[in-house]
């Protein structure tokens, strides 16, 4: 790769028996929206409990903030809107396409994986709008609607305004996305097209500049605290347009075996751009640009384009699938003033998969074959739906994984750096069963990472030289006794070195609600109180000029629990929601951070609507 620029160049395991932490889900396996196309179902069918049991209270009482629904601990640097570390999946996206960790994956729209109108109905609308406090408030409006058979079309609308709980923490957001399926009347072709839109406008603070203003405070206002930036912000925006067709040359359906052609083209545009009109020389340790008013942008595009041939059997109930292909990517990169060249690889693609109405068992092989240093991925995995033990997932993947383009290459105004990190090589094993009978879910995931890339305090990415470990064993069960329900989530982790990623040993939520109809059962009434609660560690920093976490050894947080109290109230298609969120905010010492140095909402009282409208 040839750097298009005069610039000079820039210069550049063993266990721990007791350390268990929360999981990082590392996905090593093919990239599932590169490595098959709508008819090659290689994606996970087993969801969350949580949308499998209607009992499960967790998405009800936490609606307002998506981050919380998965994980019982949460990092972040403020309310809706602000950068947000899932430590669950912070690695889980590992090809090309990735701009370093994306701190707003939460805000944007992620599309249905198969939105085939014959299974939405005629039309279906569903309105989401959330209040809160000081001003705070976001609305999505998802509307789904089936023209004629073959033919369905959706779009999704949205947008957050969130006023912040301390200085300097304003986060304004706009999102949209548009998407079609089509399969004509003969079968012969299928379509999936959409467009996905979103920006963000976050003011920046940089965090509070010091834990005793907060910790030790004896009457707190909290928008008075000091800060490190005082005149910061970002802007964050980005487009994706994702076209997969197909073409039959032997139908489905009509004979045994069927024969297409299948075409796949996505497109990424991603910008993001740091301003500080007046720089504190004592937040930045260097200045290599402008030291007045300054700025730091990445600019990121890829192309992924892959075309192949798929063979398909049927027999009886069971289908079997073949697929061949071939993966072109091309990714144009520019950082500041640097404008890169263009980077580009081509990947054959192997798969295959077995398919009936209780097993799904699937494979791929994705191997580089120009443009890129020996990249390949491998993966295998086994799902089960039955009735009476219910559903399981079985999951086993390896692969070398090129490090992202992003912490290969930086050059702006406060941060450089030119490495030239090896390949890594990562595995992982995969197991979940879900009993819906008895509202259970558990399973664990394991991983190994040789040569992973993260971020210390400097902020700098740096590569582990040795072997790194990390899983998780989880466990997810509702109870139910007449009126009175209870949903306990656990998680038990571990880490195999804390200063490379640390996580808290132990994670839970724990809800208790009371549930009852009313009104002639017109009312559906749901009430109780919440905790979630983590146990200490070294939680993630942040950086806005890059707008990426870093792992620090400073200050720990956790050991404190998050109480709450909700009422959930459904009439027909429409619930309301009422929560009071941290309740014990201020009760004992003030210990509570997100991200570091960046202290968690307090005690706030919050309303949503969730209304459906279909024919």
């Amino acid at each position: 790769m040839q750097l298009s620029t005069t610039k000079a160049q820039l210069m550049p395991l063993r266990l721990n028996k007791t350390a268990f932490y929360m999981l990082l889900l590392v996905v090593l396996g093919a990239n599932p929206k590169l490595a098959h196309s709508f008819s090659f179902d290689t994606k996970d069918t087993i969801t969350n409990l949580t949308k499998l049991d209607p009992d499960s209270i967790l998405t009800k009482a936490l609606f307002f903030d998506p981050s919380r629904w998965n994980a019982p601990f949460w990092v972040g640097t403020g309310g809706y809107g602000t950068a947000r570390l899932d430590l669950f999946s912070m690695n889980i996206k590992k090809s090309t396409s990735t701009l370093g960790i994306d701190p707003f994956n939460y805000y944007g729209y992620e599309l249905p994986f198969n939105s085939s109108p014959d299974s939405l109905g005629t039309r279906k609308t569903l309105i989401t709008y959330h209040l809160g406090r000081k001003k705070e408030q976001h609305i999505d409006i998802d509307h789904r609607q089936h023209f004629r058979k073959g033919l369905s079309f959706g779009l999704m609308v949205g947008g957050n305004s969130t006023p912040g709980e301390f200085s300097r923490q304003l986060s304004a957001g706009r999102r949209f996305s548009l998407y079609a399926d089509f399969k004509d009347s003969s079968s012969r072709y299928e379509l999936k097209a959409s467009y996905r839109f979103f920006r963000l406008f976050n003011q920046e603070n940089g965090g509070i500049s010091s834990d005793s203003v907060f910790e030790n405070a004896s009457s707190l206002d909290t928008k008075t605290l000091p800060v490190f930036l005082d005149n910061s912000s970002i802007k964050f925006r980005q487009n994706q347009y994702d076209l997969e067709h197909a073409i039959y040359l032997i139908k489905p359906l009509t004979r045994k075996f069927d024969l297409s052609v299948y075409h796949h083209l996505e497109h990424i545009r991603t910008s993001f751009l740091f301003e500080s009109r007046s720089p504190d020389e004592g937040y930045f340790s260097n200045f290599w640009v402008d030291s007045t008013t300054t700025y730091d942008s990445t600019y990121f595009s890829t192309m992924a384009n892959q075309l192949g041939v798929r063979m398909g059997s049927t027999l009886h109930v069971t289908r079997i699938i073949f697929q061949l292909g071939v993966l072109g990517e091309e990714v144009k990169y520019s950082t500041g003033s640097i404008n890169l060249d263009t980077e580009k690889k081509n990947s054959l693609v192997i798969g295959a998969q077995l398919k009936n109405n209780k097993w799904i068992v699937s494979s791929s092989l994705i191997k580089s074959i120009s443009g890129a240093n020996n990249l390949w991925s491998s993966g295998l995995s086994v799902i089960y739906n039955g009735s009476k033990i219910g559903s399981f997932l079985l999951d086993a993947s390896s692969g070398t994984y090129e490090p992202s383009y992003f912490s290969r290459f930086y050059f702006s105004n406060h941060f450089k750096w030119n490495n030239d990190f090896n390949n890594e090589k990562r595995a992982r094993l995969r197991f979940v069963h879900q009993i819906p009978k008895f509202a259970l879910d558990y399973g664990f995931d394991f991983s190994t990472i040789d040569g992973f890339v993260f971020h210390k305090e400097d902020a700098l990415p740096q590569q582990f030289g040795k072997q790194l470990a990390i899983g998780k064993i989880h466990v997810k069960k509702v109870f139910l006794y007449r009126k009175i329900g209870s949903e306990l989530v656990l998680n038990y982790n571990l880490s195999g070195n804390p200063n490379v990623v640390d996580l808290p040993q132990l994670g839970g939520y724990a809800s208790i609600f009371y549930k009852n109809l009313l009104f002639k059962k017109a009312l559906d009434l749901r009430a109780g109180a919440d905790l979630a609660y983590w146990s200490e560690f070294y939680s993630q920093g942040y950086m806005p000029a890059t707008g990426v976490f870093f792992q620090q050894s400073i200050d720990k947080t956790g050991g404190f629990p998050v109480v709450g109290l909700f009422a959930d109230l459904t009439i027909k298609s429409a619930t309301i929601t009422f929560r009071l969120d941290h309740l014990n905010a201020g009760m004992g010492d003030r210990n509570y951070y997100g991200a570091w140095r960046y202290p968690i909402q307090g005690r706030s009282l919050k309303i949503g609507i969730r209304w459906m409208l279909k024919d």
